[in-house]
């Protein structure tokens, strides 16, 4: 396996840890996700958002809602 796709599957796991942790605090994994999405489309205050990755980035959040649902 390469690094790059060791990569993704490490961020893949961060990313549904979130989302269940955010469930096991009663905070809806929709809601977590729709912040996000915000925060990605306004940028402001998260300095560290590339422009370039926001739509992709977005897709990766409706795919693991998807994942994360079943």
């Amino acid at each position: 396996m390469t690094d790059e796709a060791q990569r993704i599957i490490a961020l893949e796991q961060a990313l549904f840890a979130l989302l269940a942790a955010g469930a096991v605090r009663g905070i809806p994994p929709n809601d977590l996700r729709l912040h996000a999405i915000g925060g990605l489309l306004t940028g402001a205050r998260w300095k560290w958002i590339d422009e370039a990755h926001v739509g992709a980035t977005i897709n990766e959040l409706q795919q693991a809602m998807r994942v994360f649902a079943e």
